[in-house]
């Protein structure tokens, strides 16, 4: 599957690859999406569980972009608070494919966090009292030559 077809913004520029952090607010959503959600409650849950405030206008474009490349499915509902003018809201939900795409998506993502935790400099044992630069020569050192 090519994510340039589901992660794009479709009100903004139009790039090959999505940003991480467009890429993580899908993830998010199709996250959310494992249990049947109308977009308002989507967004309401993006801000309760995540802390993030994004607008309907950037919210139901993704919603479509994941319908139409097969990882979400929805279906009109009759509202079931409204006893006395029944209204229908859009309900949306992960498909199988989706649920799949999700699986391999975090597990890239926790590969990619792993790694990089691997691969930063280990805390320095001591407070250093010195200059900065003896601070980062403890950090990181620099070697000497650089043979290939």
């Amino acid at each position: 599957m090519t994510y340039a077809r589901v992660w794009k913004l479709p009100e903004q520029e139009r790039h090959d690859l999505p940003t991480i952090p467009q890429r993580l607010i899908v993830l998010e959503i199709m996250y959310l999406l494992l249990n049947p959600r109308s977009g308002y409650d989507l967004h309401k849950q993006l801000r309760l569980r995540f802390g993030l405030d994004a607008s309907y206008g950037s919210l139901y474009p993704w919603l479509r972009a994941l319908e139409r490349s097969e990882l979400v499915t929805s279906q009109w509902v009759k509202r079931e608070d409204r006893l006395i003018t029944p209204q229908m809201k859009r309900v949306y939900c992960l498909t199988e494919k989706g649920k799949e795409e999700l699986r391999k998506s975090l597990a890239e993502l926790t590969f990619l966090a792993t790694t990089m935790t691997k691969s930063l400099p280990p805390e320095p044992k001591e407070v250093v009292e010195e200059t900065p630069a003896a601070y980062l020569e403890q950090v990181a050192p620099v070697p000497q030559s650089f043979d290939f």
